[in-house]
């Protein structure tokens, strides 16, 4: 997103703010201010050219009627627009490339390997602990009782 922003809102700024008659100066110092700032004021709600204009003195040399554009709800949001989709082409584009990156990568993987098949029970009803362990891993809690207790309640998947 910022990428996005860095590459064309200082360009849009400083044609947004000439445009309104703001000496090229201030519309060059306004535009070079790094486009974190403006997004985080967007994100506030607020339209920071009349605190950036006003401290260097450069908003009263505006004309009255470029000024309420200046400072009014629409021109800021209006002016960072563009900027603002180009950085949003950027991140979904990243995400799609990341995407395809991602199945690509599940795919090259192969198959999923074979789950090891269930034990068979011995017609006696004793188990092995030892062959149990090698076949399904370590037999540890069976819920209470022996071993061949659990199995024959089935508790052992």
């Amino acid at each position: 997103m910022i990428a996005g922003l860095a590459a064309t809102l200082p360009a849009a700024l400083d044609g947004g703010l000439r445009g309104q008659s703001v000496p090229a100066g201030a519309a060059h110092d306004v535009a070079a201010l790094p486009p974190v700032s403006s997004l985080f004021a967007t994100v506030l709600g607020v339209n920071p050219v009349e605190h950036l204009l006003s401290a260097g003195g450069d908003l009263a040399a505006v004309p009255p009627a470029n000024r309420a554009t200046l400072t009014g709800r629409e021109f800021f949001p209006e002016l960072l627009a563009g900027p603002f989709h180009h950085g949003l082409v950027i991140v979904f584009a990243v995400a799609a490339g990341l995407g395809v990156l991602a199945g690509l990568a599940s795919v090259l993987r192969g198959a999923a390997p074979a789950r090891p098949a269930r034990p068979i029970r011995p017609a006696g009803g004793s188990v092995d602990v030892a062959q149990m362990a090698a076949v399904g891993g370590e037999l540890t809690d069976v819920g209470g009782g022996s071993v061949e207790a659990a199995v024959q309640r089935d508790d052992l998947a």
